[in-house]
């Protein structure tokens, strides 16, 4: 992933590990092993280890566990049609 001698995609942590650290999160699902690819699992853990990753998965989990559409938008947004809406 990076180049030798640097833990960081461009040298330095910067927005392109921010950028592609979401795409390797999700890695199992897609059935790929990070042992596969040693150099891009050090870089991951080079990312995953930072304290802001870490808070911000952690605030991901908070923001994510509220409603999206409450049941009163549910209605407003698909509990009309053109004869119920006034």
């Amino acid at each position: 992933m990076a180049e030798r001698g640097h833990d960081y995609i461009a040298g330095d942590y910067s927005i392109a590990d921010m950028a592609c650290f979401q795409w390797v999160v999700p890695r199992e699902r897609q059935r790929q092993r990070l042992a596969d690819f040693p150099h891009l699992a050090r870089w991951f853990e080079c990312v995953h280890a930072r304290p802001a990753t870490g808070r911000a998965y952690a605030r991901a989990l908070v923001i994510n566990s509220a409603p999206v559409v409450d049941d009163a938008a549910k209605q407003v947004l698909f509990g009309q049609d053109a004869a119920t809406v006034r």
